[in-house]
């Protein structure tokens, strides 16, 4: 008797990933269960793809997504007795759900549930065997991504030692984030050097901060100047993120800006910059999943904003799908703001 993975197919991949690489050596086959759209849009391929295997290497059976009948017809001339199944109903719409669970249940199966958000797995059929488990297996950028058919490019060393952005920082604290008291920091666009006119202008913040998330989400695949690309070899990016890494299987994005002036250099207002930044970080949120954890960290400080303005900016990361903006009060020099994203 072959022992069976099915998985139903949708947009939210990673419970699919999550469970073909958790109870990977528990089965002998897999297959998926889509729908003639996801299949348009390649979503079994880019699941294949961040399990390591070939693009259209497992079986599918399209179904009509919202044809009860129809679909336990299509399960009956697919599958039979002679195999046992592990079948995750996660995906997929309600009325396939119900199919792939009314018919599974009446056969040698194990049914399981992925609750979007967690590290964990619940068995939901047989009955008598209902539990819940964590999930082991740990997912790298690399994979969350291609789940989504999404490709990166980026870096994960530091171009200068970490002393120097933390020295830095420590400066800034001290002169009350007064960047104008900070020497390197002030004349950043008058030093002979490009790559030192880039490190001193903003780029040492970003080092700073993907340093600081390296020592405190241990094991987690943290990388830098991200571009995010629908094709590897696509010329030019969907969007660059400062800081993006999995941790605990959930995607994380930072835009890091040492400094979002009151007004650029053509005049353009204060709101403008942060929105610029906040669609950037808008646009991961609602291509690659809905478990997301984008954060906008700058230096400047927001306290300085009226009430009104406080709670326009609040709303709009709400409305974004942004968890929030962390500020200059928040550097401190204690970490407290990697606390509030850990």
């Amino acid at each position: 008797m072959k022992t069976v993975l099915i998985s139903i197919i949708s947009e939210q991949t990673i419970p699919n990933v999550l469970m073909i690489r958790e109870l990977r050596g528990q089965y002998d086959e897999l297959a998926f269960i889509t729908t003639s759209q996801m299949e348009e849009k390649c979503v079994g391929d880019h699941v294949e793809m961040a399990c390591g295997l070939d693009k259209g290497s497992v079986g599918r059976i399209v179904v009509e997504p919202d044809l009860l009948q129809r679909t336990s017809e299509l399960l009956s001339e697919n599958f039979s007795n002679e195999n046992h199944y592990l079948v995750n109903i996660t995906g997929g719409t309600k009325l396939m759900s119900v199919a792939v669970f009314e018919f599974f249940s009446k056969m040698s199966s194990e049914i399981f549930y992925v609750p979007i958000g967690k590290n964990r797995y619940r068995r939901v059929f047989p009955y008598d065997q209902v539990e819940e488990r964590d999930i082991r297996c740990r997912l790298s950028l690399k994979a969350y991504l291609l789940a989504y058919g999404r490709y990166f490019s980026g870096e994960n060393k530091l171009k200068r030692d970490a002393s120097v952005s933390m020295q830095l920082l420590k400066d800034l604290n001290k002169v009350g984030f007064d960047q104008s008291r900070v020497f390197q920091i002030f004349h950043a666009q008058e030093l002979p050097d490009r790559e030192d006119r880039t490190y001193f202008s903003g780029g040492w913040f970003e080092e700073y901060c993907f340093h600081v998330i390296q020592q405190h989400f241990k094991g987690s695949d943290v990388w830098m100047n991200v571009e995010v690309l629908r094709d590897k070899d696509q010329v030019k990016n969907d969007n660059e993120y400062d800081v993006m890494f999995v941790y605990e299987n959930a995607l994380y994005a930072m835009e890091c800006k040492a400094r979002i002036w009151k007004h650029k250099p053509t005049g353009s207002p204060l709101k403008r910059h942060l929105d610029d930044c906040l669609y950037k970080l808008a646009g991961v949120t609602k291509n690659v999943g809905l478990r997301v954890n984008s954060y906008l960290l700058v230096l400047s400080d927001l306290d300085q904003f009226s009430v009104e303005s406080k709670e326009n900016l609040k709303m709009r990361t709400n409305l974004l799908g942004i968890k929030g903006v962390i500020a200059q009060s928040d550097f401190n020099g204690k970490s407290d703001w990697v606390k509030k994203i850990k």
